[in-house]
């Protein structure tokens, strides 16, 4: 998250990586959506709490170390689960934004898990969503134990230092261009004016230029970026790493 991070009565002039305790709360809040829930307020609205497909399992999310780009700061957060829902991710940055800086109530992530219908979540820019890699731990475990010693590992760890030198010099610019393109103070503009109860006809934050869509499935994968980190796929047989 950057900017949109900070309480709604700071400027963006004003914001500065996150101190000890303001980490811990973001973590805490984080730590809400661990475990197997009902995600049904996280996608296109099409998904009601009753469908099966609206459980997902998120094994942890876990914040890194604040990063500087072209002077905005930013911190990485990591969502490691099976499988992910049409805007999950986005949407669940969305509305941890909104908790953190006070926009909405401070249990609000708790009201979205619960079955009921909220009012459509703002959606933090794609752009700082980013795939870093797929895990296919079942069938590594049983390669390495040998059931499948004739088969090559899915897994390239040769190629981790190219693969971070593409996010450094590539990944990571086009994101601190974003910022300068304004789409995070847009994305901070959605939470300021965001409220959990719905409306008739509803109005569905997110849906602005620049914002598109986003979704993982089939092998676990890896995502990374300077907003929150991800992961996702097919529950029973991978599982998924990513950042935004």
């Amino acid at each position: 998250m950057t900017n949109a991070a900070v309480p709604a009565n700071a400027s963006s002039a004003t914001a500065v990586p996150l101190g000890t305790d303001a980490t811990a709360r973001l973590r805490a809040l984080l730590r809400t959506f661990e475990g197997t829930q009902s995600f049904h307020n996280f996608t296109d609205g099409k998904v009601t709490s009753a469908d099966k497909t609206a459980t997902r399992y998120m094994i942890s999310i876990t914040t890194g170390e604040p990063l500087m780009l072209s002077g905005v700061p930013y911190v990485p957060i990591r969502f490691h689960g099976q499988s992910f829902l049409l805007h999950q991710i986005r949407k669940m940055v969305g509305l941890t934004a909104a908790t953190f800086r006070g926009d909405v109530p401070p249990d609000a992530i708790e009201v979205a898990l619960r079955p009921g219908r909220i009012a459509p979540i703002p959606m933090a820019p794609s752009c700082a969503l980013v795939l870093r890699r797929c895990l296919y731990t079942p069938y590594e475990r049983k390669r390495n134990a040998e059931k499948f010693s004739d088969r090559n590992s899915v897994h390239f760890p040769e190629s981790d230092a190219a693969k971070e030198r593409f996010v450094t010099e590539n990944i990571l610019p086009h994101i601190a261009q974003c910022e300068a393109a304004g789409e995070f103070e847009r994305f901070a503009e959605a939470l300021s004016n965001y409220t959990l109860e719905r409306k008739e006809p509803s109005v569905y934050f997110g849906m602005q230029q620049g914002v598109g869509a986003g979704g993982t499935a089939g092998p676990a994968v890896d995502i990374d970026g300077p907003a929150s980190e991800v992961v996702g796929a097919n529950p029973k047989k991978s599982e998924t790493d990513g950042q935004n």
